[in-house]
């Protein structure tokens, strides 16, 4: 199933993601990182193939509770989300969200094109109970935007972060029931 959007500067198409996508989504995976500024893998940390990835595409296509979305403008991949299921027998009602959309296309509707088709895939997934993610407590944009698609605030960890010796930034979790 894919998803349209139409969006400033053209329609948006949001699908599962495809083997032939994996390094253009680590090339992109790369690019986020390399601003330093939204995520807590430093850029010379990230050391994913190729290979790995179209695994991680593969493996979450196959899981009951994960998904691998990617937002796509012509052949350009724009961005990506991923459910992460847990392994864990006790947890597997729930997953992790993550979302990374290029730094040349914020404010032009893909974080929330892949949202709404997150949020499409996730309703008719019964097995999906719980999803949660992870922010920086000075990312008010993207709080603001997982707000919007009913992500609540359940907790907090303080100066979680330190990106050197006097700049710690805190976690924020949030959460919402599918």
């Amino acid at each position: 199933m894919a998803w349209r959007f139409d969006r400033p500067g053209g329609a948006v198409l949001v699908d599962h993601g495809r083997a032939d996508q994996a390094a253009a989504t680590l090339v992109l995976h790369r690019r986020v990182l390399q601003e330093g500024t939204w995520f807590i893998t430093s850029a010379h940390e990230f050391v994913m193939t190729t290979a790995q990835r179209m695994r991680e595409l593969e493996d979450l296509q196959r899981a009951d509770t994960g998904c691998f979305l990617v937002a796509t403008r012509g052949t350009s991949v724009l961005g990506f989300l991923t459910i992460h299921p847990s392994p864990l027998e006790r947890l597997k009602h729930t997953g992790k969200l993550a979302i990374m959309v290029d730094p040349r296309a914020r404010g032009l509707g893909v974080g929330t094109a892949l949202m709404e088709a997150w949020q499409d895939w996730a309703v008719s997934n019964p097995a999906l109970e719980k999803v949660g993610l992870a922010v920086f407590a000075d990312n008010d944009r993207a709080i603001r935007m997982y707000e919007r698609f009913g992500f609540i605030e359940e907790g907090r960890r303080v100066r979680e972060y330190r990106f050197s010796e006097d700049d710690y930034r805190d976690d924020v979790l949030m959460y919402r029931f599918v």
